[in-house]
């Protein structure tokens, strides 16, 4: 995402401001599995099952809530460059 969001940057001149909590999620122990096994556990970590070694969902929404927030402070237009997981909290 920060490579995008500096190519980005670099063909409209302007900065590149990194806003920790767009960072994504940790994952914990399904780290590295595959998209299926990932999507089912995703399915249930979004529901409120924990899993270890995992951001919870809750904590990972709020986190998220705050860097909109911060992002909306800049003056505007305001390009988000994150990763995928980033918009899940918006579709709730």
């Amino acid at each position: 995402a920060l490579t995008t969001a500096e190519i980005i940057a670099a063909s409209l001149g302007k900065p590149v401001v990194v806003i920790e909590e767009f960072k994504n999620a940790c994952y914990g122990a399904i780290e590295g599995k595959s998209k299926k096994e990932h999507h089912e556990a995703y399915t249930g970590w979004k529901a409120g099952y924990k899993i270890e070694g995992a951001e919870c969902y809750p904590c990972f929404k709020q986190r998220v809530y705050k860097g909109f927030d911060k992002a909306l402070q800049y003056p505007g237009p305001v390009l988000i460059v994150a990763h995928g997981g980033v918009h899940w909290p918006l579709q709730d």
